[in-house]
Formats: C-alpha cells, structure tokens, sequence
C-alpha cells in the first residue's frame, strides 16, 4: 500500500508519517509527501497512491478545490481530508466533492489507522 500525505507544515507531514508507521505498519518508501496540492496533482500518477491524506488550508489550491482535480486524474481516488477546521460543512463538501473520510486534528493515531482500514476494507470488499 502506498500512501501521499498531502500539507503544507513540515511537521504535520512528519506527524502523519510517523502515525502511518507506528499505527498502520507502513514502511517510510511506501509514504510520499506533497507540500502543495499543485505538487500532488503532478506527482499523483507517478505515485499513484491507494490513499490521499489532503489538508484542506493550502496556499494557492486547497484541499477542497484539490479533491475534484485529484478524481479528474483519478476517478477512483481514496482521499481522506484531514483539518484544524470543526466546522460541520467542510465536513459536508469535502464528503460531496468525493472525499472518502474526515479526520480533525490533533490527529489521533487510532482515528488515523480505523480511517485507513475502512479504505483497505472498501477495496478488499
């Protein structure tokens, strides 16, 4: 399984990453990371990730723009949003646009590894 975390903080980018390994076995060659949903849109087919953890606050093209240009690339794109924001209509657009899940930060790691099982199980269903 590959993975793309797509935000622009360094540091949640690392976060995540460590979630992902710790909490969901992943291997760090198997985790790619975009600052930018510009950078993911290009490098998406290079990648071509089983999941897409997209931000949604992202300079130039958020996550919410972001998600609509990923499934042109992809229609069958995993995209789980993951966000500061609490408010219950990100929520509602970005499950609209075509995202799968919603995680808030803080990230929980258990939130993270149920939200990756659920797309592992969708696939294998």
């Amino acid at each position: 399984m590959t993975v793309m975390i797509v935000e622009d903080t360094a540091i949640l980018r690392k976060v995540m990453r460590n979630i992902l390994k710790e909490f969901c076995g992943m291997r760090d060659e198997d985790i790619h990371e975009a600052e930018d949903a510009i950078k993911a849109i290009k490098s998406y087919k290079i990648v071509n990730p089983d999941i897409v953890f997209l931000d949604i606050a992202m300079p130039e093209i958020n996550g919410k723009k972001a998600i609509g240009q990923l499934l042109t690339v992809d229609p069958g794109a995993n995209i789980i949003m993951f966000t500061g924001s609490r408010d219950a209509n990100d929520v509602i657009e970005c499950i609209n646009a075509g995202a799968k899940d919603y995680l808030t930060k803080p990230l929980q790691p258990q939130r993270v590894k149920e939200a990756v099982q659920k797309i592992l199980d969708q696939k294998n269903g």
